[in-house]
């Protein structure tokens, strides 16, 4: 059964049922690749459920992390799934320049 696009681009629950298993491995990928030195602050623009910002948190060692999406949905499903020092927040990062 094909999930109704609004539920599954707004839910975290939906989402990772649909594409969270490819977010994972994308940003294990990523982080693998960027050789990031520790210490750095981290800016996870359009975050969704989580996925890049929990391996940025677990693997490059990060001051800070921070998590945007204008989805509360996901926003609720990445905190409850990122380690520490990962934090979210539901914002849209083009309003600022409105």
């Amino acid at each position: 059964m094909v999930e109704d696009p609004s539920e599954v681009w707004g839910e975290g629950d939906a989402y990772e049922r649909y594409m969270g298993r490819w977010s994972r491995r994308v940003a294990e990928v990523f982080a693998a690749r960027l050789a990031a030195r520790g210490s750095l602050r981290w800016l996870d623009v359009g975050c969704g459920t989580g996925a890049l910002t929990a391996v940025v948190a677990a693997r490059c060692r990060p001051s800070v992390v921070l998590g945007l999406d204008r989805s509360p949905g996901f926003v609720r499903a990445a905190r409850a799934g990122a380690p520490a020092p990962a934090g979210f927040a539901v914002a849209d990062a083009c309003a600022a320049g409105r």
